[in-house]
């Protein structure tokens, strides 16, 4: 995969030797062996209910990235609804099908600039009962402009599917470009 960042692949690798023939790496083997070159880098995202997304681990980037640590909020109270359903979507496909996904885009920054962002997303497993989980991995490549058109979500431009060994879906993931 080509057009993953080394820091991304890294995490990538991580994850892949910690699932142990499993469809997804338990939480707990998650938090418990983190690679510390991509500890900076890692969330986690638990889905509470079909439409509630709450960070169970801000990454120490992204509270860089946003100015502020998300843990415990939910994505759904800090952005509009029509972001979260045209950005969530796949995301959450990732836990269905076992897989991964692979992101790069613009954000705006908490100094108001224009950021470009590479994420991935990958299925955490959890104990019967509880709320289904993504890892994730967000590292900033460069700043792209200095007075960002807004926060938050820009745009994001590419999108690929990442098969840990059980396929992936049919339909290419939505490219989104967040109008506000």
């Amino acid at each position: 995969m080509d057009f993953m960042s080394k820091t991304t692949r890294a995490f990538l690798d991580n994850w892949t030797t910690l699932k142990d023939n499993a469809e997804a790496p338990p939480s707990e083997s998650f938090l418990d062996n983190p690679d510390p070159a991509v500890q900076p880098h890692a969330f986690i995202l638990e889905l509470e209910e079909p439409d509630r997304t709450v960070f169970r681990l801000a990454a120490t980037d992204l509270v860089n990235i946003w100015g502020k640590d998300f843990t415990g909020q939910a994505l759904e109270d800090l952005f509009s609804p029509e972001v979260c359903a045209r950005y969530l979507r796949q995301p959450r496909s990732c836990i269905e099908r076992h897989c991964g996904l692979w992101e790069r885009g613009r954000f705006g920054d908490a100094r108001n600039r224009e950021v470009e962002l590479e994420l991935l997303h990958l299925p955490l497993g959890v104990r019967k009962g509880r709320a289904r989980r993504l890892a994730g991995c967000i590292v900033h490549h460069r700043t792209t402009a200095f007075d960002a058109a807004r926060r938050g979500l820009i745009a994001l431009e590419q999108r690929h599917w990442i098969d840990t060994g059980y396929g992936i879906p049919d339909e290419a993931p939505d490219i989104v470009v967040v109008v506000e």
